[in-house]
């Protein structure tokens, strides 16, 4: 089952990080139009069924700007993809749902 957590620190990120296999770490700005893209297209998934199995971690960077320097976050929206602990793809910009969902292996 696909979950979705609100990080309120850098510490509620990393404690994702350690608790799940795979994890989407979504960095975006309630000002940024191509972030609400990229949440319309991960609901669209995760409704869908199309992605299984893994977290997502929705970070505002006007919120917890520490976040975006400990993952050296270079713009909005970004899209950070762990598995197992490790990073293994990371996107920035709008993307449409194929490249999402070949990004996440869904």
């Amino acid at each position: 089952m696909t979950k979705i957590v609100t990080a309120k620190d850098v510490k509620d990120v990393l404690r994702e990080l350690d608790s799940s296999k795979k994890v989407v770490i979504d960095f975006w700005s309630p000002y940024c139009k191509p972030c609400e893209i990229i949440d319309k297209i991960l609901l669209q998934l995760i409704e869908s069924g199309e992605c299984k199995d893994m977290t997502i971690i929705k970070v505002n960077a006007v919120e917890t700007p520490e976040a975006i320097l400990t993952f050296s976050v270079l713009g909005l929206p970004t899209l950070i993809l762990y598995e197992d602990g490790k990073e293994k793809a990371r996107f920035y910009g709008a993307k449409d749902v194929e490249e999402i969902k070949e990004m996440l292996k869904c």
